[in-house]
């Protein structure tokens, strides 16, 4: 039992994670931030890769 709420609790970090990504992607583009600028702000607050922040970046910039 502990290994399957280890999990759950897991999966519900990782989705919180990518809500605040998203939710700073979306900010960002709506006060008119550049990309260049929002990628390395995603790099700074959730430590991605370049790679990484980029493949977000490319997922929620509207």
């Amino acid at each position: 039992m502990k290994r399957l709420g280890q999990m759950i609790f897991d999966d519900g970090v990782e989705k919180g994670i990518e809500q605040g990504i998203q939710g700073m992607v979306e900010t960002c583009a709506e006060l008119m931030c550049t990309k260049e600028i929002t990628l390395v702000k995603l790099q700074e607050k959730f430590s991605l890769s370049q790679e990484e922040a980029k493949k977000y970046l490319d997922k929620y910039w509207e």
